[in-house]
């Protein structure tokens, strides 16, 4: 019997942890002016950021690559994919803009746009696949959460 991996089985994983890859660094690089800020007293503890984020990249990882080997390519298809991408980016953008440029106002703008992104994936993909729309709940809930909170961050600050 020969097992034969499609190239996307290698791809879509690793632009995901290219990301996270990219967001650690950002994030690493703004710790020591993050430490000094005013937060609010239920902000999460950094290793529960990052045990939920490594969750939320496999379950969007694995939605991605459902929507690139079951869905037919058409323009839907190429939308939807398009907005993953979009995604990806505005995900590296706002660890950008917060740590890195310790922008918190314009991150939160940026988040806002980030939960849109979330938000019409679980909407263009429910019809075709609600495993994948599903896989992508928890990704909106906590960009939402993630949200909250850079607003009281800012106003706290």
């Amino acid at each position: 019997m020969e097992i034969r991996a499609k190239l996307n089985y290698f791809v879509i994983p690793a632009i995901a942890l290219a990301a996270m890859a990219l967001n650690r660094y950002f994030t690493s690089q703004g710790m020591v002016w993050y430490r000094t800020l005013y937060l609010p007293i239920f902000s999460p503890p950094g290793w529960f950021i990052g045990t939920i984020w490594q969750i939320i990249y496999v379950l969007f990882t694995v939605a991605a690559m459902v929507v690139w080997n079951k869905f037919d390519r058409n323009f839907r298809f190429w939308f939807i994919i398009s907005l993953f991408f979009l995604n990806i980016f505005l995900n590296i953008y706002w660890t950008y803009l917060f740590f890195y440029q310790q922008r918190i106002g314009a991150a939160a703008i940026e988040a806002m746009l980030l939960e849109l992104t979330v938000l019409l994936l679980i909407f263009l993909l429910r019809p075709l696949s609600q495993m994948a729309s599903w896989f992508l709940v928890p990704y909106a809930v906590w960009v939402l959460f993630a949200l909250f909170l850079n607003v009281l961050i800012l106003f706290m600050n």
